[in-house]
């Protein structure tokens, strides 16, 4: 069976001014300067563009009848579609404590068998050595859907993720580094929606043109569509980036969009990949129809359901 590993590729560019910031005040001639790597020039951070294809992955899940918890959650939601041991608090501690091999009480011991209903072939006494176990850990988490497809592709506190996004450089010279602008806000009185005093502040921000270098990665245990469903939003624009995307800004495309893939499993061809970089490339509407084959398959689960 193929184990595919996938790069969805392009060139990211800047509709709008971006600002991606660095959290901190480092800088005198600005309240909100951008971040920029070691060689000076601004970045995108990866973590920052994950999460904002986490985002945009999750409402299209939902609306497709597909579990996507919401991750700043702490019940467990009446709403199916939200459904994930991420968010319910109780489970999730449940779970930490039966991988760290603590005791259970009794009432803690039914919780966990009702909760996560282990097979009956580990037996009764499972919770003892289900901290020893970590393919024990696995079956619950994916095979008895204890996460959701957006957990099991991005991460979650009980797994790493299995898409990642490198940092994104700016492609072209040094001049970019000089092009960005200032840009002048005030604060807003909630009340009475106008200006408040003394709030007055400025902001560092990329113009419009900027293009930088895009890889999502996805591993074979990555759920490809789920990915690629954050991938056809990039596509068409709706995963605005950075900060004040209210106002605005972090508007931006994709072009030149390409997917690579190698199959882990067959050994010639990881050779070949390790070798020579070789993989199998689809581009412009080759590259679209692939993704339209990847997201199929997310479809026709939804019309299974």
């Amino acid at each position: 069976m193929p184990k595919l590993r996938t790069w969805f590729s392009g060139v990211l560019e800047t509709q709008t001014a971006l600002h991606v910031g660095t959290g901190t005040v480092t800088s005198t001639v600005t309240d909100a300067p951008i971040l920029r790597g070691a060689d000076g020039l601004p970045l995108i951070p990866g973590s920052s563009v994950k999460g904002a294809l986490r985002s945009a992955s999750e409402r299209l899940l939902r609306a497709l009848g597909h579990r996507a918890c919401l991750v700043f959650g702490d019940q467990p939601p009446a709403d199916d579609t939200l459904r994930c041991l991420t968010t319910d608090k109780a489970g999730r501690d449940l779970f930490f404590k039966l991988k760290g091999s603590d005791p259970l009480d009794e009432a803690e011991l039914n919780e966990a068998n009702r909760h996560f209903n282990p097979p009956p072939s580990w037996g009764q006494d499972w919770w003892r050595d289900f901290g020893q176990h970590e393919a024990w850990q696995k079956h619950l988490l994916e095979d008895r859907n204890a996460l959701c497809r957006a957990c099991l592709t991005w991460g979650s506190p009980f797994m790493a993720g299995r898409a990642r996004v490198p940092d994104l450089r700016l492609r072209g010279d040094g001049a970019w580094a000089q092009a960005t602008e200032i840009r002048d806000g005030v604060g807003l009185d909630r009340d009475t929606g106008t200006a408040a005093d003394r709030i007055k502040f400025d902001l560092e921000a990329l113009p419009a043109g900027a293009r930088f270098d895009f890889d999502l990665i996805a591993e074979p245990e990555a759920d490809r569509a789920v990915v690629a469903l954050a991938v056809g939003e990039l596509l068409h624009g709706n995963v605005p980036l950075g900060g004040r995307t209210t106002g605005g800004l972090g508007q931006v495309a994709l072009t030149g969009f390409a997917i690579h893939e190698v199959d882990l499993a067959d050994p010639a061809a990881l050779v070949a990949y390790l070798t020579h970089g070789q993989r199998t490339s689809f581009a412009g509407q080759e590259a679209e129809n692939r993704l339209e084959t990847i997201l199929a398959t997310l479809l026709e689960d939804a019309h299974a359901a």
